[in-house]
């Protein structure tokens, strides 16, 4: 699951980076420097993440989109074969509370 999060928070926030560089804010060095920081700790982590299943045996596949609201990420533990079926607003949701959790924001 930290997988599959993580490499989904990687790509919201290359999204948002190029966004920040496309915007004009007035001082956008401050934006793309923060971004590129917690992506780089982002990174990192996927490397232990991809080590430790590895080292586990385990397969991840790419997603495939099932319908307007579902993700399916099927995963290979030790040869066999398992599905995972994420709803979108789940995902959103999920995700908006790991970035928190990452920029150390509180609600």
């Amino acid at each position: 699951m930290n997988y599959i999060y993580t490499t989904y928070l990687i790509q919201i926030l290359e999204n948002d980076h190029q966004t920040a560089v496309t915007l004009k804010f007035k001082i956008p060095e401050v934006y793309q420097n923060l971004i590129e920081s917690k992506l780089k700790e982002l990174r990192r982590q996927l490397v232990d993440l991809k080590a430790k299943m590895k080292e586990l045996r385990i397969k991840v596949a790419d997603p495939v989109r099932v319908n307007e609201e579902f993700i399916e990420y099927s995963y290979y533990p030790h040869g066999y074969e398992g599905k995972m079926r994420f709803w979108d607003a789940a995902m959103v949701y999920e995700g908006t509370r790991r970035l928190r959790l990452l920029f150390n924001v509180q609600l």
